[in-house]
């Protein structure tokens, strides 16, 4: 969604989040501070899109909301508040980019090679993102002694098959590169790798299987 318009806040009124968060993880708690001027609600917005029907206010003008941040992929999002009208329309509005910060390992549950011994499919999760990842955040190599590191060409699907505390169950489909063959006999180690939304480096995990002739 398109982020909030930025309208700035009248001469001696102030807008702002307490304190300017720049990380997050799991269930954060954003507080903003409005003073100077009325408004009939503030809403939040992550990335453009409004989170609930508005904040909850508290004493002082401040008011506050949680956010689940382990239902988005891991990265930098816009997190805004606008100050509403009557009619429900913005009147001011505050962004900050914070980065959040949920993925810590992933787990790679078993191996399962393809008759023409040319792909792998893998179940995976990804701890502790509450999200389907973008297949583009996911990379996977054959780490092999005689080839050296391999890309692999990957494919991640979901099912809806969930693991226990809400985590999606992902299932990756590695090969070899188009016009590459069957994968080599012996042993292969397998590495996944997840980055975030600046392809930034989040996590790994490692799976070894046997390839007979």
């Amino acid at each position: 969604m398109p982020a909030l318009p930025d309208l700035p806040v009248p001469s001696g009124a102030s807008f702002r989040f307490l304190p300017t968060p720049t990380r997050a993880f799991g269930v954060t708690d954003f507080r903003i501070k409005l003073a100077g001027m009325p408004a009939k609600a503030v809403r939040l917005h992550v990335d453009g899109a409004p989170i609930g029907d508005a904040m909850l206010p508290l004493a002082g003008g401040i008011y506050h909301q949680e956010i689940d941040t382990s239902l988005y992929v891991d990265g930098v999002h816009e997190v805004a508040a606008a100050a509403l009208d009557g009619n429900g329309r913005p009147r001011v509005t505050s962004a900050v980019s914070v980065e959040f910060h949920n993925i810590e390992r992933v787990e790679l549950q078993n191996i399962v090679v393809d008759d023409a011994k040319s792909s792998f499919t893998i179940p995976l999760i990804v701890h502790a993102a509450r999200v389907q990842l973008p297949q583009q955040l996911v990379a996977a190599s054959d780490a092999t002694a005689e080839e050296g590191q391999q890309p692999l060409a990957t494919e991640l699907t979901y099912s809806g098959e969930m693991a226990p505390g809400g985590l999606p169950i992902g299932i990756l489909r590695a090969s070899r590169p188009s016009g590459k063959g069957r994968f080599a006999v012996g042993e292969h180690k397998i590495v996944v790798v997840v980055s975030d939304l600046q392809g930034r480096y989040r996590a790994r995990g490692n799976i070894y299987t046997l390839i007979d002739k």
